[in-house]
């Protein structure tokens, strides 16, 4: 099966280029805002998350030297793993490597208050900060808690698990003290002093819990999922003592007392798992998928929905849903229901073209759904075709949830002619922050990342205008003029229900709040401009419950 993780070969030098885009009409595909690129020949970011209070924290590979304001990271050897905290509007950054000699990288990020949890894979030994592992043999299953000290991280505790015959961490959710890490073992494993015995299967998933004692961990369980072939966990998500995972089965898998049958190759599957504490029971199997090789690659979870996003070649099943794909593979993103026993897939959508197309990532906010991934050639997202650049292309798109039924709002690109891949996505700041990994030179809309290299990693924005508002959240509309401005722009606010006074503030392109203003609603108010640099800028109106966020031009 091809994971993101296959597409890589990692080194780099991180460079800043941060630029405006165009005036966004309401459905139309947001501009990008921002383009930060991460390395100049192999590196790659392959997992993004951010904090409560707008922290971006990205982590992936490199080889060479990596740097942020004030740090420089050297791989030690090989391919080595880093974790980076980016955060404009406090200035504040910071980088650290782990790795050895061998082939490391973070492949997984979660981050709970100032806590940083990264999942990834290491080769031989493996150092980070103070703290040592040594593999089993082959590649082992790393997982790493850093603090966040505002200006720089510190490594808090390291575990590692897998076989002498070669393993993967590709995913990792965190509820409470609670650690999950999934990927796959290739033979008997040692996760701690949790012994799992896997004989029957060539490569079989694993879902793993840890234990956060603040300074240590431990390994509380493990589940297997495998039959006699290839089976994989490449995303998980937990919602209180529920944890999903999603991956992928060959022919047959055993789980708990269910056992699966494949239609084809390998199929999709999305499982939910009860945590009882020292053990894990399973509440649940839905697999989907048809004659050729389907597979989960991302999931969120919560308040009883569950959503996933993927690949899926010639046709395949969703429960009662059926896609085709377009040639020879697609994307797909389908809502699940948890009832909690037992769970149905409520709807399933398809994207692609002629071309390989694959979901990698995704977020969910407001009733809405975020995927990011690759794309080929031209490629269909609902009554939108898209056109790529050459080769692969990143890709982001949304998905409206309307309950029982779902479109296609816009999709975006971004890449050049090589291979081109959005592996993350998160939330922060107002602003959909979008990672993954190119060949340079490759534009982000009007913002381009120059150079020449055979893959650079990026961290790139798409601003307010990408995210969905809340339901029942919306401020009748408001007038701006005049649109360009200059020195003053008028406001003119409408009466609220509920409300007699609103905050106007004024974002500029990271999502930095520049002027603010409290002024009485149904009224007009005068915006102060002076001193603001020419481009483009957010206003945005707080009143009561109900916001509403216009863009402005400021010459």
């Amino acid at each position: 099966m091809k994971h993101v993780s296959s597409f890589l070969s990692c080194s780099g030098l991180m460079v800043a280029l941060w630029a405006m885009g165009p005036t966004v009409a309401h459905a139309q595909a947001p501009a990008w805002q921002t383009a930060l690129a991460v390395g100049n020949t192999t590196a790659q970011v392959l997992a993004t998350a951010a904090d409560a209070v707008g922290n971006v924290y990205v982590t992936g590979c490199f080889t060479g030297t990596l740097s942020v304001p004030g740090t420089t990271l050297v791989s030690v050897g090989g391919t080595d793993g880093f974790v980076a905290k980016y955060n404009a509007q406090a200035g504040t950054f910071w980088a650290i490597r782990f790795g050895g000699t061998g082939a490391d990288k973070g492949t997984a990020l979660a981050v709970a208050g100032t806590s940083i949890y990264v999942a990834g894979t290491f080769d031989g030994t493996a150092t980070v900060g103070g703290l040592t592992l040594t593999s089993a043999g082959g590649g082992d299953v790393a997982v790493l808690k850093l603090t966040d000290q505002g200006t720089a991280p510190v490594a808090v505790w390291a575990q590692s698990g897998g076989s002498p015959t070669g393993d993967e961490g590709w995913a990792l959710a965190v509820s409470g003290s609670s650690v999950y890490v999934g990927g796959q073992v290739g033979g008997t494993s040692v996760f701690g002093n949790v012994a799992v015995p896997v004989t029957a299967s060539l490569a079989a998933g694993f879902v793993a819990k840890l234990t956060d004692a603040g300074a240590t961990a431990t390994y509380a369980w493990v589940q297997t999922l495998g039959g006699p072939y290839y089976d994989g966990i490449y995303a998980l998500a937990a919602d209180g003592a529920s944890v999903y995972a999603g991956g992928f089965f060959s022919y047959n898998m055993t789980l708990g007392g269910t056992t699966l049958t494949s239609a084809g190759l390998s199929d999709a599957v999305v499982v939910k798992l009860t945590d009882n504490g020292a053990a894990a029971s399973t509440a649940w199997v839905r697999p989907a998928g048809g004659p050729g090789g389907d597979q989960v690659n991302a999931l969120v979870a919560g308040g009883g929905t569950v959503y996933a996003t993927g690949a899926f070649s010639a046709t395949a099943t969703f429960g009662g849903t059926s896609l085709v794909s377009a040639g020879s593979g697609d994307v797909f993103v389908a809502k699940l229901t948890d009832a909690g026993a037992t769970a149905t897939y409520t709807w399933a959508q398809q994207a692609g073209g002629p071309g390989p197309e694959q979901g990698y990532a995704l977020v969910a906010r407001a009733g809405s759904v975020y995927v990011a991934g690759t794309m080929s050639g031209n490629a269909t997202f609902g009554s939108n075709t898209v056109a790529g650049a050459g080769g692969y292309d990143a890709f982001v798109t949304r998905v409206d949830d309307a309950g029982s039924s779902a479109r296609f709002a816009w999709t975006q690109l971004a890449g050049g002619t090589g291979t081109d891949v959005a592996s993350s996505v998160a939330v922060a700041n107002g602003n959909l922050y979008v990672g993954g990994y190119a060949k340079l030179p490759a534009s982000f809309g009007t913002l381009v990342l120059s150079g020449s290299s055979s893959q650079n990693g990026f961290l790139s924005a798409l601003g307010p205008a990408a995210l969905a508002t809340a339901p029942g959240a919306a401020l009748p509309a408001f007038a701006l003029s005049p649109n360009p401005a200059h020195g003053t722009a008028t406001v003119q606010l409408p009466a609220v229900p509920g409300a007699t006074t609103a905050t106007l503030t004024v974002l500029d392109a990271l999502g930095r709040p520049v002027r603010t203003l409290s002024t009485p609603t149904n009224a007009r108010a005068v915006l102060d401009l002076t001193g603001l640099a020419p481009g483009l800028y957010a206003v945005r109106v707080a009143a009561g419950s109900s916001t509403a966020t216009r863009r402005l031009v400021v010459e």
